[in-house]
């Protein structure tokens, strides 16, 4: 992430990360945003779901105003698209996120994309959608590692000024969860009930 937005347009472009829900997807998408406008303020970033770009591009079909859409996104520095496994099974939409690709790719701009499984898993997404996926970089990020679990424990308590006895956050650290949210949203629940208990 920090690669791709400290090099315009030449590494790791584009960057695609896929992993399951709550592993930080989003989260990623915001911070490489968030140091490209430190480095840039001036800086054209274009932040979006699939949700949000099928119903924009729906929209300006119907007034007319399909190359406004397009140059949107052509113009922009970086582009992050959240959430493209809806893509399954929408061609028309493929073909227009095919032609974003490639105008931004032909400019050297930034593209970042987000998906919840791996791109060859995207039921009926087109070849050459994968052959620009696989041209650039495409990550999985994987379930935390105990280690990585207690870090980011010991962080969100900092930042909630919350502290626990030696060993509380190690304890639910071990614990069989899955996802980041998960694993923060059990650590909520603790600070609740010690908050509720004293």
């Amino acid at each position: 992430g920090r690669a791709v937005a400290c090099a315009p347009g030449s590494a790791y472009n584009p960057l695609l990360i896929y992993a399951r829900p709550g592993m930080g997807k989003t989260h990623l998408l915001g911070a490489i945003a968030h140091q490209v406008f430190a480095m840039n303020p001036a800086a054209r970033i274009e932040f979006i779901t699939l949700d949000e770009f099928v119903e924009g591009f729906h929209v300006a079909l119907s007034t007319g105003q399909g190359d406004r859409f397009r140059s949107r996104f052509g113009d922009a520095d970086l582009l992050l698209v959240d959430d493209i496994q809806f893509l399954s099974r929408q061609r028309e939409m493929q073909a227009e996120l095919l032609r974003v690709l490639d105008v931004m790719l032909a400019r050297q701009k930034r593209v970042v994309l987000t998906t919840d499984r791996a791109p060859s898993e995207i039921e009926s997404l087109d070849d050459r959608l994968l052959t620009r996926f696989a041209g650039g970089l495409v990550l999985d990020i994987a379930q935390p590692d105990y280690e990585t679990r207690v870090a980011i424990l010991q962080r969100k308590a900092e930042e909630r000024s919350a502290s626990f006895h030696d060993g509380v956050l190690e304890a639910v650290a071990s614990l069989e969860i899955e996802s980041v949210r998960e694993l923060v949203g059990a650590l909520n629940r603790l600070i609740a009930s010690t908050t509720i208990s004293t």
